[in-house]
C-alpha cells in the first residue's frame, strides 16, 4: 500500500502523542511511503516548538531531528510542481483550506497514493471530500 502522511500524523511515529501506535502501524504495513516536500519544514517546526515550550529538551530534540533526517532519505518524496500547485489552487477555493493542508492532499493526489494519513480533521474532511481515500489518526 502506497501511504502519504501529512506532518500532523508524521510527527506521532517519533513523538508519543494519541496515534501513535496506530501511525506506526501503518508504517510498517506501508509498501511505499509518501511525503510532501513541505513535510520537514513542519516537522521540524513541531519539534522546535517541543523545544520552545520545554516539552523537549536539547538533547530530545537534536535525538528526534537527526533521526527524522536518517529516516527520511528512505522514503519517497513528492516534490511540488505546477500540477500540485494547481490542484492545491483547486482545493484551496474549493473547502476553505490552509495553503500548507492543501499542498499535502494535492501531493497525495499527484501520488496517486492509495492512503492519504492525517490528523488534522478538517484536511481529512477535505481529502474525503476530494474522493481521496484517507485516514483520520
Amino acid at each position: 500500500m502506497k501511504t502519504l502522511f501529512d506532518s500532523s500524523s508524521f510527527v506521532k511515529y517519533y513523538l508519543d502523542e494519541t496515534g501513535s501506535s496506530e501511525v506506526r502501524e501503518l508504517f510498517s504495513l506501508s509498501k511505499g511511503i509518501f511525503f510532501s516536500s513541505i513535510l520537514l519544514v513542519e516537522v521540524y517546526s513541531t519539534i522546535g516548538r517541543g523545544l520552545r515550550m520545554d516539552i523537549l529538551t536539547k538533547s530530545q530534540y537534536e535525538v528526534y531531528r537527526k533521526l527524522i533526517q536518517k529516516d527520511i532519505s528512505a522514503l519517497i518524496r513528492v516534490g511540488i510542481n505546477v500540477e500540485i500547485w494547481e490542484i492545491s489552487r483547486i482545493l484551496t477555493m474549493t473547502y476553505n483550506l490552509r495553503s500548507l493542508d492543501a499542498i499535502h492532499i494535492a501531493s497525495a493526489a499527484y501520488a496517486n497514493v492509495d492512503l492519504f494519513v492525517t490528523s488534522d480533521k478538517r484536511q481529512y474532511e477535505a481529502a474525503r471530500s476530494a474522493k481521496i481515500e484517507s485516514r483520520f489518526i
